[in-house]
Order: C-alpha cells, then structure tokens, then sequence
C-alpha cells in the first residue's frame, strides 16, 4: 500500500481487478438482457443511412423510425445481404426505412435500408453497460444485488487464468465452474 489507498500489488493491481470485474460484469448485463435503457432520439437526416451508437452501447435492440411529420414506424432487423437479395434499389430509392441491420464498427452503428426521404428521429432499445468502474470510488454494479457473486467467480477465472505470477489453473476452473 502507497499513502491511504491500496494501490495494488505486482500480483494484481487494482487495474486489473476493475477491469476483470467490469468485462464480466458487461457480459452478464448482454447474456440476461437486465440494463436495456431507451436511446434517442438519435436524429436523423434525410439520405442519411447509418446512425452511430454511443459508445456505452452493448447491443441495439430495437429500432423506430420517427418522421417529424406523420406516423413512427417500427422497423424489422435485417442485414445488408437480405436487402441485397430482396430490395434490389434500396440504395437508390429515397422513402421511410423499413429495416435495419448493425454495423459492428467500431463504433458500433445501425445502417437502415433507404435514405429517409424525411428528417426525423429513431428511438432505439439498446443493452447499455454499466458505469466504468473508478477505484477507490464505490460505484454499482448495474446488475440485480443477488448476480453480483456472478460477476465476481468470472473476474476471479479471468485473473487467475491470466500468464503471469498470478497463474492458478486450477482455481481460475474452479472460479470459471462458479461463474458459468
């Protein structure tokens, strides 16, 4: 320890740790889907395709086309291929987009089929991660109290599984067993 924070070790330091914590933990909020939160409205201008997310988005659920005049309308997922195969002038023929498809980036985007031929808005779903964890700070997990133990046998598997002074096989299956 340096001054009245524990700073860590050669072992682990409190990097690691955070960070270990904060992988798993995000991949628990994407695996159970509990952190979805409403994005937008993200705007959108006419003849524009692709929209990006910020960067604290996991996965887009769901995606809502709101023209600033006339009726939202909800569009179904697809990817670039489908509109390829069946929308032969997708590209070319402004309208109110019906689909969208994810870009994984990065950044992590949403394409739509067709240009809106309106200025709007979209209103996405979206799994969001949790707040980046800032030791000694205390912050929330971001998960159900009773998933936290999850998260900790995962950050345990993946220190203790890691090629360093801090390799232990055996325990980083145990933590892994613990975890999944």
């Amino acid at each position: 320890p340096t001054g009245g924070t524990w700073t860590g070790t050669s072992q682990f330091t409190i990097a690691d740790l955070s960070g270990a914590l904060q992988r798993r933990r995000d991949e628990m909020i994407q695996v159970s889907g509990c952190n979805i939160a409403q994005l937008g409205p993200l705007p959108s201008l006419p003849n524009t395709r692709r929209t990006t997310f910020p960067d604290s988005t996991l996965e887009p659920r769901r995606a809502r086309f709101m023209p600033d005049s006339g009726l939202p309308n909800t569009m179904t997922r697809e990817d670039g291929y489908a509109w390829n195969q069946f929308e032969a002038d997708h590209q070319q023929t402004p309208r109110i987009p019906q689909a969208w498809g994810v870009i994984s980036g990065p950044p992590l985007a949403m394409d739509v089929d067709t240009g809106p031929n309106v200025a709007g808005r979209y209103d996405v779903l979206a799994l969001m991660a949790g707040k980046p964890f800032n030791p000694p700070a205390a912050t929330l997990m971001g998960v159900p109290n009773d998933w936290t133990w999850i998260a900790k046998w995962g950050a345990l598997s993946d220190l203790l599984a890691r090629e360093s002074e801090a390799t232990d096989s055996q325990r980083a299956k145990y933590c892994l067993g613990r975890y999944q």
